[in-house]
């Protein structure tokens, strides 16, 4: 069985969703996403940049959360994928 490949779109949402509730590590992102270290990284500082999650020191390691704007997009994103695979 081949598992579909994500797009670009399916894994910022991915990302988002894994941090909507509480701060969380790259590493947990990188668990919960199935994403390695090399591709994780850049996409979690892109949604950083445009405004989709926040970065918050926990102790040695840093957090990231969804924002409004993120979880937003996030919904928005949902809703057109549902109707689209309608």
């Amino acid at each position: 069985m081949t598992r579909k490949r994500r797009t670009r779109l399916d894994l910022i949402a991915l990302l988002i969703k894994v941090s909507s509730i509480e701060y969380i590590t790259l590493y947990d992102i990188i668990i919960h996403t199935g994403m390695n270290r090399r591709l994780a990284k850049p996409y979690v500082e892109f949604l950083v940049k445009q405004g989709f999650l926040e970065r918050n020191n926990l102790g040695r390691v840093s957090g990231y959360r969804a924002t409004e704007r993120g979880l937003r997009w996030l919904e928005k994103y949902i809703s057109l994928k549902r109707e689209v695979d309608q």
